[in-house]
């Protein structure tokens, strides 16, 4: 059946609601892509639970030091010690050495951020930095790298 006269749709209708349709989903696109970044960025630069990195004149007095070597000469595993045993319930300091470079340049503390979530420290090679960590309760906890290739235990107790 064919719309007589001026009820059938011209062909420059068709191009401009096509269009306006190719405009929206270039949109939207744009928009999912804006808040996929933001959401990335959050998570991994400015997530104030992701960090703990202190420095050494920051550390309070009587704060428990413990010191952790990414890279020990002489020792089989990146971390050494990769047991180390805390005070649960306490805010505690690790005193992080770099000697090894690559994914070991962070690492990151499973569920032992101050406010929650992870504390994670970026240690360039040769340097020292140091980064709260606290348990609330007793257990086992897990440290790693970066890319998930080295990991130690920290036991709360």
């Amino acid at each position: 059946m064919k719309i007589q006269g001026s009820q059938q749709p011209s062909k420059l209708y068709k191009k401009v609601t096509k269009g306006r349709s190719r405009t929206i989903d270039t949109v939207v696109a744009f928009v999912i892509v804006v808040a996929v970044i933001a959401s990335i960025t959050y998570f991994l630069l400015d997530n104030p639970q992701n960090s703990g990195v202190i420095s050494q004149s920051q550390i309070p007095p009587g704060t428990p030091v413990y010191h952790i070597v990414e890279g020990q000469p002489g020792y089989p595993y990146a971390y050494y010690p990769d047991n180390l045993t805390i005070p649960a319930d306490r805010i505690v300091v690790i005193a992080l050495t770099d000697n090894l470079g690559g994914c070991a340049l962070e690492t990151i503390f499973q569920g032992l951020g101050v406010h929650g979530g992870n504390a994670v420290v970026n240690v360039p090679v040769g340097a020292t930095k140091y980064v709260e960590i606290f348990a609330p309760t007793p257990g086992t906890y897990i440290f790693h790298c970066g890319a998930y290739m080295s990991y130690g235990y920290i036991t709360a107790e």
